[in-house]
């Protein structure tokens, strides 16, 4: 969260590595685990929040994210409720085509689109 209490800060891997089964289990930790320390570092913040790449994870990697963040974010698209598992949260996409125009924007979160 910055000071404005507007922005939360999460994380997204050092170099925006796909998190899959190929991701050698060094190279997932320091992607991972690096992203966040140094974004605390930066910010003076803790960062429990983490977005996967690409939606791309692996058992070992979804492991690793719960062992150090709050919540995790996947690209599959739709809504959460509180039974959602809180590392696997779903969300809607919106990009600069969508965000440019009201009506897009609002027919996406409302799911028509």
């Amino acid at each position: 969260m910055t000071q404005s209490k507007i922005i939360n800060i999460g994380s997204h891997t050092c170099h925006h590595t796909r998190l899959n089964q190929q991701t050698p289990d060094d190279l997932l930790a320091h992607e991972v685990i690096n992203s966040k320390l140094t974004i605390e570092a930066q910010t003076g913040q803790n960062i429990n929040s983490f977005c996967f790449p690409n939606g791309d994870y692996s058992n070992a990697a979804l492991k690793l994210v719960k062992d150090h963040y709050a919540a995790t974010v996947t690209t599959e698209n739709g809504w959460n409720d509180l039974s959602s598992d809180r590392h696997l949260l779903k969300r809607i996409g919106v990009h600069e085509d969508i965000a440019n125009n009201k009506t897009a924007f609002l027919a996406r979160i409302s799911g028509w689109m």
